[in-house]
């Protein structure tokens, strides 16, 4: 080989390998490479094989078989219980011990401290009770367990009945939606203790069960739970907000969002304010003597400080003529005023239930991060994480993804030049990105704080035919009104609400206490200050003329003319009234020349 081609300059950055070098380069790595494989595989090797000498037995089941295994323990080999302190979990009863050494061989009749990592202990089942039909009943809470069928197992059930029961359950129940809180009951016969039945309770409305027929297969079934409903009427006067008002008349202050989202286009009711007053006819729904939510609210009235009252009355249409309805289904209804047109505008002003507004719309604000003043097109809504945000009108999705600053932002194209964005969203809404169509109140996204923001809000901008606008000030659109059908019908539903709200007593509004007038001291008369100025002007003019005013002496020469003794004399202020007037007038005039 040719040295010249192997001589080369000093190593400096930028100038590439020749060909020999780089086939040595590859070489030593590949070397390092199957060396390190090697290491890594004598290591493991090791590892199995002391696992497999250290193997101990396998725990029985409930049924008293054997847990099947591969490979078979060494005879004499015992594994400790988990009371007696052992630190390996039951989920993995072949590994050894941190010394080395068996299970058997480091045991000792001497009592040891538990060790910190001990595994959790399964959940010990209550005494079972026995019912008035001679069965023996257990409950336990689904807890911490890992699936359903080793919650069943905690409550007591054989695999083989664990296994049966989830095949019975198969479609009936979601084993996703499983919760800790949620409560599992067992109940056998007195005598056999056979399995009888099993209900799982996942809140108010969810209960399901399996049974045994005579044939002994197992039936899983939604056991339907009967709802109370109970139509209520209340009203009251807000004296601190509305979410206290409502507590004190026996409401839910999940109902203050309601109101909000109603009147949002009519009335400023977000929080309210001391003297509103409100009015509302709901049904509630009951279950085993609990309220468990509010159905339907039927009627809502709102009356602010100016004494402005808005009314909304939830409505149904009825079904056309001809049309499939299941009759246990509600029908989608709207909220329409009572002019009949629905209290949505065609456009919302707020897109979503908040808790504050933290910056209004200012074409000069002082930026929170930034601290200069830059524009604030748009109006942040204050909400908690994770709020749902709505489509503010119809419209088609131009941007769905991180934006800088934005974070997650969103921007609907609507007709007419209308355009609105929403900002610093924590996610998107199922199936929200850029070309697809939303419908008004669709959920697009949810508060969050991304991008440049000071905590979680939602920033709502509104730009029409390519300019910037404030959301709340610009003019909205009537909503839609009521289908011409139903409007005779709307028409005798609304009588009827507006006739029951009439009929709830609301407390008198507080009286507003007088504001402190000021007494200020009145300017002095015009006349006062008119003859103020003549008598400055007369002591300057000159002495002499045919009707000249003679001024009156200075204080300091009537004081030295007075007597001794005496008390010199102020002179006499002019009066405003106009005889008073002319009369000191003419006694301070000199005497006319004869």
């Amino acid at each position: 080989m040719d040295e010249s081609r192997l001589r080369r300059p000093l190593p400096s950055v930028g100038i590439p390998l020749l060909p020999e070098e780089r086939r040595a380069a590859r070489l030593r790595a590949v070397a390092a490479v199957g060396g390190s494989l090697l290491v890594i595989a004598l290591l493991t090797g090791g590892a199995v094989a002391l696992s497999v000498f250290y193997e101990r037995d396998p725990v029985p089941d409930r049924d008293g078989a054997r847990a099947s295994s591969d490979e078979v323990s060494p005879p004499g080999a015992a594994s400790p219980s988990p009371a007696e302190g052992s630190s390996a979990p039951a989920s993995q009863p072949n590994e050894p011990s941190a010394s080395g050494a068996s299970p058997a061989e480091t045991a000792s009749p001497e009592p040891r401290a538990p060790a910190r990592t001990a595994a959790p202990r399964p959940v010990v089942p209550a005494e079972p009770e026995v019912t008035p039909e001679g069965l023996l009943r257990t409950e336990i809470p689904f807890g911490r367990a890992g699936s359903f069928q080793t919650a069943l197992a905690n409550a007591g059930l054989s695999n083989t009945e664990s296994n049966e029961v989830v095949r019975a359950l198969r479609g009936v129940l979601d084993f996703r939606r499983c919760r800790p809180e949620h409560v599992i009951t067992v109940e056998r016969r007195g005598g056999t203790r056979d399995l009888h039945t099993v209900r799982y309770r996942g809140g108010a409305l969810l209960l399901v069960e399996v049974t045994r027929d005579a044939r002994g297969r197992y039936r899983g079934r939604r056991v339907p739970v009967p709802v109370q409903r109970r139509h209520v009427t209340a009203g009251g006067r807000v004296t601190t907000n509305l979410g206290d008002a409502l507590e004190a008349s026996n409401l839910r202050r999940s109902l203050g969002g309601l109101f909000a989202e109603v009147f949002s286009d009519h009335l400023e009711v977000n929080g309210g304010r001391r003297g509103d007053a409100f009015r509302v006819v709901v049904d509630e729904e009951w279950v085993n003597g609990e309220f468990l939510r509010y159905g339907t609210v039927w009627a809502l009235e709102y009356t602010d400080q100016r004494g402005r009252t808005a009314r909304a009355f939830y409505f149904a249409p009825p079904a056309e003529a001809g049309a499939t309805v299941d009759p246990r289904a509600p029908r989608p209804g709207e909220y329409y005023d009572e002019s009949g047109f629905t209290m949505r505008r065609r456009q919302l002003a707020v897109p979503l239930r908040y808790d504050h507004i933290s910056s209004p719309f200012d074409p000069r604000r002082m930026h929170p991060i930034l601290r200069r003043i830059e524009p604030h097109n748009g109006v942040d809504y204050s909400a908690a994480p994770g709020t749902p945000v709505w489509a503010a009108a119809d419209g088609v999705v131009t941007w769905a993804a991180d934006r800088g600053a934005n974070g997650n932002l969103v921007v609907i194209r609507h007709g007419a030049g209308l355009e609105t964005s929403y900002a610093h969203l924590l996610r998107f809404g199922t199936g929200i990105r850029s070309g697809v169509t939303v419908t008004q109140r669709q959920v697009i996204g949810y508060v969050g704080s991304t991008g440049r923001s000071t905590g979680p809000h939602l920033h709502y901008g509104v730009r029409l035919n390519g300019r910037w606008v404030d959301p709340l000030a610009m003019p909205r659109s009537s909503g839609r009104p009521v289908p011409r059908p139903s409007q005779r019908a709307f028409a005798s539903h609304a009588r009827a609400l507006r006739a029951e709200l009439a009929r709830i007593r609301v407390p008198p509004a507080p009286p507003t206490p007088p504001a402190p007038v000021a007494t200020p001291t009145p300017p002095p008369a015009r006349s006062q200050r008119r003859d103020r100025t003549a008598a400055a002007a007369s002591t300057e003019r000159p002495p002499g003329g045919d009707r000249t005013a003679t001024a009156t002496p200075p204080a300091r020469e009537r004081a030295s003319s007075a007597p001794q003794g005496s008390r010199p004399r102020e002179p006499a202020r002019p009066s405003s009234h106009p005889a008073q007037r002319t009369s000191a007038s003419s006694s301070t005039r000199a005497p006319r020349p004869r």
